[in-house]
């Protein structure tokens, strides 16, 4: 009778073991789990986000613009004269979205504008017939690898796309000025 009870003992202690065993591996692998799955998404962001990066810096790499300014003897849209032309042409190899125009004077390297700040450009507004504006056209404006802006159609213009900012949307000090043009991945040109 004593040896049964002894052996049932060591039974149960042996089946409560087993148990304990189980309970512990199953709580080590659902952290050990979770922490590899957290781990391998921070992997996984931090790839994609060097991907994008990579991506951006290709794309401005490859962008290369030249930029013809010139005074208008022509009446604008607006009826007037003397205001400053821009004509871009995209010489890189992949097209180029521009997003926003800045005049610059260098006597106070200071944006020189007369405009508020409007939605869809930092500082000048787009043309309207409600509203005159201070660009003929809205940006943003893609140009095409190997095309310039008076080549494009599409912007309600008989001139192409070149831009005109109105000589009224700016204040021309006597000093020279510096036109640059801002690009979706974050180049600017002048």
């Amino acid at each position: 009778m004593r040896i049964s009870r002894i052996e049932s003992a060591k039974r149960r202690r042996a089946v409560t073991g087993v148990l304990a065993s189980i309970i512990v591996f199953s709580m080590v692998f659902t952290v050990a789990f979770g922490a590899f799955v957290f781990v391998n998404q921070g992997f996984l962001s931090t790839y994609e986000a060097q991907q994008a990066n990579a991506q951006a810096i290709n794309q401005a790499s490859l962008e290369k613009l030249s930029i013809t300014v010139g005074l208008s003897t022509v009446p604008d849209p607006w009826g007037q004269k003397g205001d400053l032309w821009l004509r871009v042409s995209n010489t890189g190899s992949v097209p180029v979205t521009l997003v926003d125009i800045y005049i610059i004077s260098t006597a106070t390297d200071g944006i020189v504008s007369l405009s508020r700040v409007f939605p869809g450009s930092q500082y000048f507004s787009t043309y309207s017939q409600a509203n005159g504006g201070d660009l003929n056209h809205s940006l943003p404006i893609t140009i095409l690898s190997g095309v310039s802006s008076n080549q494009m159609a599409g912007c309600g213009s008989s001139i192409g796309c070149d831009i005109a900012i109105s000589k009224m949307s700016y204040a021309y000090s006597g000093s020279p000025v510096v036109i640059s043009v801002l690009t979706s991945s974050g180049n600017e040109f002048s």
